[in-house]
């Protein structure tokens, strides 16, 4: 991503980002302020952009509560450095990957490494409080056919 009068030409940087990052970010280059009390689950990318941090430290997370067209099912992820938790809320499920040992997620480590897996799993539930995130909740309607 390239802003004119932000970054300087072909300017290139390795950070992971995410989608939600892009509200925080606009808001800082329009110069608006979040209103008060509203919580954000991104960063700006702003000082990335002005080249003033390589790549954020921060875990990165993703939450689905929801079915949304594709094989995913609702759930959740966390990546911290290498580690990378994902949650299956529908078989109530957890996977852990080392992704420099493994990028392709193919080897599921949840079990030889349950320090890592406790710690991103609190990690991960703690975001959902602090952002009160919504969490899937059973149809009473629902059929199944």
């Amino acid at each position: 991503m390239r802003v004119p009068g932000v970054t300087k030409r072909d300017q290139e940087t390795d950070g992971p980002v995410l989608s939600t990052d892009f509200l925080p970010t606009i808001l800082e280059l329009a110069k608006i302020d979040l209103p008060s009390g509203t919580v954000l689950d991104g960063e700006s990318l702003v000082p990335q952009l002005n080249g003033e941090m390589d790549q954020p430290t921060r875990p990165l997370v993703w939450h689905y509560p929801h079915y949304h067209g594709s094989e995913w099912t609702p759930g959740a992820a966390i990546r911290v450095g290498d580690w990378k938790l994902i949650e299956f809320y529908e078989f109530d499920d957890a996977e852990l990957y080392n992704l420099s040992a493994d990028p392709g997620e193919q080897k599921n480590l949840a079990i030889e490494e349950p320090n890592h897996f406790l710690k991103l799993r609190e990690q991960l539930r703690q975001w959902q409080k602090n952002l009160h995130a919504k969490m899937p909740q059973p149809n009473p309607a629902w059929v199944a056919e």
